[in-house]
């Protein structure tokens, strides 16, 4: 009986695949799993240690009868589990670090860009305050300006008031002394005729 039993489990420990493909494949241990791992594909078999959650095993080989996987951990030991209790994708516990990286690529990212940000924002306000200081001054300037062509216009018009005074000023002239020879020649044309008759009767007289 003992010996029948020798040769039963003999015949379950040999290891019958599923198929060509299932020979050193890549799994890991499921998430929030700790998993004993066994001498042979069973749980009858000797306990040869203990795997935790994620951990990146090699797959050998799948006992179709008890569902059991071959494996070999990172230590290099050939051990047996459920094969169940592997996962195709890497768990969550082996992506952390790497997940962890990319949330700091991309915090250094945001920080990056965030500063580059706040630079160009300074820049913008650095010349909005000097467009506004140089626009101020053409403020200024255009102030004054105005101011100056008003003082011109004001004394455009007081050259132009002084000069329309003189021209009136002198064609009144010419006009007074206009009329002091008109009436000076009117007189003398009225006063000759009775000069010169004189002077020619004396003459005659004396004669």
């Amino acid at each position: 009986m003992q010996k029948r039993h020798c040769i039963y489990l003999a015949i379950l420990s040999l290891p019958i695949s599923l198929s060509a493909q299932a020979a050193a494949e890549e799994r890991y241990i499921s998430d929030n799993l700790t998993t004993y791992v066994h001498s042979g594909p069973g749980d009858e078999y000797r306990i040869l240690g203990v795997l935790k959650a994620g951990e990146p095993v090699t797959l050998l080989d799948v006992h179709t009868t008890t569902q059991y996987a071959q494996i070999r951990d990172k230590k290099g030991r050939v051990v047996w589990l459920p094969a169940k209790q592997l996962s195709q994708v890497p768990s969550q516990l082996s992506r952390l670090p790497d997940l962890e990286q990319k949330i700091k690529n991309l915090t250094d990212q945001l920080n990056d860009t965030h500063h580059r940000l706040k630079e160009r924002s300074q820049e913008i306000q650095e010349k909005i305050a000097l467009s506004e200081k140089l626009i101020e001054g053409l403020k200024s300037e255009n102030k004054g300006l105005k101011e100056q062509l008003t003082i011109r216009n004001q004394q455009i018009n007081e050259i132009e008031n002084k000069t329309n005074a003189e021209k009136n000023n002198i064609m009144m002239k010419w006009f007074t002394y206009g009329g002091m020879v008109a009436g000076t020649g009117f007189i003398l044309g009225l006063l000759l005729p009775f000069l010169i008759p004189r002077r020619k009767r004396n003459r005659r007289w004396m004669d």
